[in-house]
This record gives C-alpha cells, structure tokens and sequence, in this order.
C-alpha cells in the first residue's frame, strides 16, 4: 500500500533511511546519488531524510560519504532553503518515529521521548564535525 501524497518517487536508499535499515541503505549507497533530491520536492536531500526520521547511523554513513568526497553537506537545503542542521536546530522540528513492530504505536509520550532523544544526538554529532 503505498499513501498517494507519496506518489512514486520514493527510491529504495529513502525507504531503508525511513525505516531505518542501516544494512540495506550501506548497500544501496554505492548506487545512489546521494546530493539528489531522493523525493520530489517535498524533502530536501537523503540527508533530510535521514534527520526527519531520527537514523543517526545513517546520517553517521552519508557524513562520511560527503567528507570522503569533499562535498559540502550544507549546500543540501529542502524547499524551505534549510539545511539538515537547520532542521535539528529548530524548536519546532519533530522526528518522525517509527516502531520496530508493525502495528505497534507505543504511546505519544514514548514517541515524543524517543524522538527528542534522536534530535538531541544527531545534533550533537553534526556539531562535532562542524
């Protein structure tokens, strides 16, 4: 089943970040463009996508990539022009949590919890490169 506000651009590299399956996005990446936009211009890079649904290894793996090749991940803005920094420094900004189970939803609480935790890592980890 796929929701229709998704349409079909998702690629296979965004739907492991969003699940986060950090096996299958390392092996997708070799064959990705990782600086595309990977969902029309709803999100910003893989990058985004990554933050938006709180996979810090993920976001770990495509930092390496970027430094590996020289690129400069802030050139990478969503339609709102803000980086995947920008995004975690905003009060505002949710991540989007997703259960290991399906069907399971746990609380809002639980997921408020857990989401605030992710922000607060991914965060402090693209500080430290900084």
């Amino acid at each position: 089943y796929r929701d229709k506000r998704d349409s079909d651009d998702h690629t296979p590299l965004a739907d492991a970040i969003m699940i986060g399956n950090v096996e299958i996005a390392k092996a997708l990446m070799p064959y990705t463009k990782l600086t595309a936009n990977p969902k029309g211009r709803r999100w910003g890079s893989y990058l985004h996508v990554a933050v938006k649904f709180g996979q810090l290894e993920i976001l770990k793996m495509l930092m390496e990539h970027f430094q590996a090749k020289n690129f400069d991940w802030q050139q990478l803005k969503e339609k709102e022009g803000r980086t995947a920094y920008d995004l975690l420094k905003d009060e505002d900004f949710q991540i989007e949590v997703f259960w290991e189970h399906a069907g399971t939803t746990g609380t809002r609480k639980a997921k408020e919890d857990v989401g605030k935790k992710s922000k607060e890592d991914m965060l402090e980890f693209i500080e430290s490169i900084m």
